[in-house]
């Protein structure tokens, strides 16, 4: 075990500070509106049909995995957030940013590859 939260650990606690209302944000494609004016290729003209994303709903459910991942149980925000919490106790303790960062990602590549 490394010295690093986990990734699995993170999401569980950023789960719990979303409300399963924040589960469900509005679709980018069409605002909310749940249409979107699409244009048509064999007329040329643009109409306003159901929005494809989130299927009229003007909502786009998002999960803790697969396809529609809610953008904060993301991997990406994850290394965000352990990296400023790095550049923070790097600060404090005086230590090397870079020996610590690299020692992280280094963790994150053998969990990756299941090495771990």
């Amino acid at each position: 075990m490394g010295r690093f939260i986990s990734f699995d650990d993170w999401q569980a606690m950023a789960k719990q500070g979303l409300k399963d209302s924040d589960m469900s944000i509005e679709c980018e494609a069409c605002d909310g509106q749940g249409e979107a004016e699409q244009y048509c290729d064999c007329c040329g003209a643009y109409s306003e049909r159901e929005c494809d994303e989130c299927s009229g709903t003007g909502l786009v459910v998002h999960s803790e995995s697969g396809a529609r991942v809610h953008p904060n149980l993301t991997f990406r925000t994850y290394v965000t957030h352990v990296t400023k919490d790095i550049k923070k106790a790097c600060v404090l303790a005086r230590w090397d940013f870079l020996d610590v960062a690299a020692e992280f990602f280094k963790e994150q590549r053998l969990w990756a590859n299941g090495q771990r």
